[in-house]
C-alpha cells in the first residue's frame, strides 16, 4: 500500500474519444555547471491554457511536480522556486529556466498541459510502482531480461478541489512475463468520489502517453494507437485494471493508473538535461561485443540459441541508446538495460542479441551492435561488429539431415556386409570341422 496525496487537476472534457495533443519540447540538453539552462515546450491546442512541468529524476521512476502557471502568472511547489523559473510566451508555448544549474538538477524533464486547473499549496509527487517485465520480458523477457528491466507502475489522483486530500493506491506487484503472455495490473483506491479511472504508458525514454480512460458501467475511450491489444475494465468505482492480451517487447514500459472525477491531462516527450559535474570531460563509448568461446546453446521454445552481449563502457554522460542490425534479416531478441549503469565515474550498459544457432553458425552472417552517443552537440554512433561461426553438424539444415541420413545408410550398408562376411567365415570355420570330424 502506498499514500499518494492529491493533485488537484480540472481538465477539457473531450466526448466519445480520447483525442491527442502533440507537443515539442527542447532535445537533450548537456550543460555546465552555474550556467541559465532553456527547456522550451509547445503545443498545437490553444484550449489548454494551463502548462505544467514535473522533474523525473534517474534515481526512480517518480514525477514531481515543479510548478503551474496560466500565460500571465506561475505557481510553484516546495523548494522549486528557488532554482527554478516558469515562463510563457502564449497559451501554447513556454519554458522552464533552470537558473543556475548543477549536476543535482540532472534530470528528464517533461511538459503538460491541461484546461484549467485547480491546485492545492500540498501537490503530490507521481509515484509509480515499479514492475519488470521481460522477451520475452515485458520488456518482455529480454528488457528486465532487459534480459532488461521494464517498469510498470501505479499512479496518481487528479481531482478538483481547493483542499489536499490524501488517497491510497493498492498497486499490483511486480511481473515477469514472456512474449504473448497475457498480463493483468490492477489498480484500486479508497476514494469513492474518484469515479474517472486512467491509464498512462511510458516507455524508455519517452513521455506518458494516456491509453484510455473509463467509468463504471460505460465503456472505455481509448487512444487510437491502443485500440488493440489492450482493454482496461472496471470492478467498481475504486478498482479497476489494464489487460495486455499478448504482450511484447514494445510493452516494456511504466503504466500510470490515474483517478479523477476529471478528465485526462497531455504530457510531452520529456527533456534529458545533464549538468557535467565541475573538471568533468564527455567522454564517448568503447565498444565491444561478448560471447562464449564454446559452441553452446540454451533451449528456448524448443529452439537452440546463441546470445550476443553488446557491452557499452567508459563514457560520460549517460545520453546513450543500442540498437542492433542483423545482415540475415530482423534480428531475433533484443534486450537493452533500461538504464546505463554508473560504475565509479563512468557510465556502461549493455544490450543482448538472442539469434538461431542455425543463423550464427553460418560465417557468412554479420551482427552489428550500434551505440549512439550523444555529446551535446552531435549524435555520434558507435559500431562493433561480429561474424558468424563455422557450424557443425548438429545443425538440422537441409543440407546436414541429407548428410546425416546418407551417412547412417552408408553405415547400416557396411554393417550388413560385415555382418554377412562374418556370417561366411563362421559357417566356413563350422564346415571345416565338420569335416575334420568325418575323416577321422
Amino acid at each position: 500500500m502506498m499514500s499518494v496525496q492529491t493533485i488537484v487537476f480540472l481538465s477539457v472534457w473531450v466526448t466519445s474519444q480520447v483525442s491527442a495533443v502533440t507537443f515539442y519540447q527542447s532535445p537533450p540538453l548537456i550543460e555546465k555547471e552555474d550556467g541559465e539552462v532553456h527547456i522550451s515546450c509547445r503545443h498545437d491546442d490553444s484550449s489548454l491554457v494551463v502548462m505544467l512541468w514535473y522533474q523525473q529524476r534517474s534515481d526512480g521512476a517518480a514525477m514531481t511536480l515543479i510548478g503551474y502557471g496560466f500565460e500571465t502568472s506561475q505557481s510553484y511547489q516546495g523548494e522549486f522556486e528557488k532554482h527554478f523559473k516558469l515562463t510563457r510566451k502564449s497559451a501554447v508555448e513556454g519554458a522552464l529556466v533552470v537558473e543556475k544549474a548543477a549536476p543535482s538538477h540532472s534530470a528528464v524533464y517533461f511538459c503538460a498541459a491541461r484546461n484549467t486547473v485547480l491546485w492545492s499549496d500540498d501537490a503530490p509527487s507521481l509515484k509509480p510502482f515499479p514492475l519488470n517485465h521481460t522477451f520475452c520480458c515485458l520488456q518482455v523477457l529480454a528488457a528486465a531480461c532487459r534480459m532488461s528491466p521494464a517498469l510498470i507502475g501505479l499512479l496518481l489522483v487528479l481531482l478538483p478541489s481547493y483542499e489536499a486530500r490524501s488517497v491510497t493506491f493498492d498497486p499490483s506487484h511486480p511481473k515477469i512475463v514472456q512474449t504473448n503472455d497475457r498480463v493483468d495490473f490492477k489498480c484500486k483506491h479508497d476514494d469513492s468520489d474518484l469515479y474517472v479511472m486512467l491509464w498512462y504508458q511510458q516507455t524508455q525514454g519517452a513521455g506518458l502517453n494516456l491509453i484510455g480512460l473509463s467509468y463504471q458501467g460505460n465503456e472505455p475511450d481509448y487512444e487510437d494507437r491502443y485500440k488493440t491489444g489492450f482493454e482496461i475494465t472496471r470492478q467498481d468505482v475504486e478498482s479497476g485494471g489494464l489487460i495486455i492480451a499478448k504482450a511484447n517487447e514494445t510493452d516494456s514500459a511504466v503504466y500510470f493508473c490515474a483517478a479523477s472525477n476529471t478528465y485526462e491531462a497531455y504530457f510531452g516527450q520529456g527533456t534529458k538535461l545533464t549538468v557535467l559535474e565541475t573538471g568533468r570531460e564527455i567522454t564517448p563509448p568503447k565498444v565491444k561485443i561478448l560471447h562464449s568461446l564454446k559452441s553452446e546453446r540454451a533451449r528456448r521454445n524448443g529452439q537452440k540459441k546463441k546470445t550476443l552481449v553488446c557491452l557499452a563502457s567508459g563514457f560520460y554522460p549517460d545520453h546513450v541508446s543500442v540498437s542492433w542490425n542483423c545482415s540475415a534479416g530482423k534480428c531475433d531478441e533484443i534486450a537493452t538495460d533500461s538504464a546505463a549503469l554508473l560504475v565509479g565515474e563512468h557510465y556502461r550498459i549493455t544490450s543482448r542479441l538472442s539469434v538461431r544457432a542455425e543463423i550464427w553458425e553460418n560465417p557468412q552472417n554479420e551482427f552489428t551492435c550500434v551505440v549512439r552517443f550523444f555529446d551535446g552537440k552531435i549524435y555520434q554512433d558507435f559500431p562493433e561488429k561480429i561474424q558468424g561461426v563455422e557450424g557443425n553438424s548438429t545443425i538440422n539444415t537441409r543440407e546436414n539431415y541429407l548428410r546425416i541420413t546418407q551417412t547412417a545408410k552408408l553405415s547400416y550398408c557396411v554393417f550388413i556386409v560385415k555382418s554377412c562376411a562374418y556370417a561366411a567365415f563362421v559357417g566356413f570355420v563350422m564346415w571345416k570341422l565338420q569335416s575334420s570330424q568325418r575323416k577321422r
